[in-house]
């Protein structure tokens, strides 16, 4: 009568009695595994699959809502104020008198796009040479409110330095 190999667990099998045809048993902790080492180790190389790509859509810049309103309120200054229009040096305070125009026409601009509309108009480089070279500061109805110091000046020649327009 021949003998049949029977698996035990909990029990390690000597692997050197297991042919190169049959698969090699391992333990791992309590559990038996088998490897079957007839199986190619090497797998076969599959080919890339080519993707077809999208074509890219041109991307829209989204202009954002406070910028909108502040390219209105700069072309509403510069059509009815000549001040605005001509960069000349603006009067300290000069957003009070731009909130109380909005509030007399129930315009709709908030604080966000009066001080965007601020800071691009006094940073741009005309608005800085008519500091350097000016002498008095404006309100919007052209009424002189005021000189421009030495400091405002050499600020703005230091901005127009940096900026390269000078």
């Amino acid at each position: 009568m021949t003998q049949k190999k029977t698996l035990t667990l909990g029990k390690k099998r000597n692997t050197s009695t297991a042919t190169s045809t049959s698969p090699t048993r391992k333990l791992r902790g309590k559990k038996r595994l088998i490897i079957n080492t007839q199986a190619s180790t090497a797998k076969p190389k599959k080919k890339p699959v080519k993707r077809t790509k999208k074509p890219t859509q041109p991307q829209i810049k989204k202009t954002p809502p406070s910028e909108i309103r502040a390219n209105e309120l700069n072309q509403l200054l510069g059509e009815r104020f000549t001040a605005w229009r001509d960069n000349e040096p603006l009067s300290i305070g000069i957003e009070k008198q731009i909130f109380q125009l909005i509030s007399a026409e129930h315009l709709p601009y908030s604080k966000r796009v009066v001080k965007r509309v601020l800071k691009r108009h006094c940073t741009s480089t005309a608005y800085l040479n008519s500091v350097l070279h000016g002498n008095s500061r404006v309100s919007l109805d052209n009424a002189i409110n005021g000189d421009v110091s030495t400091a405002e000046k050499s600020y703005a020649k230091s901005k127009l330095d940096s900026i390269g327009e000078t």
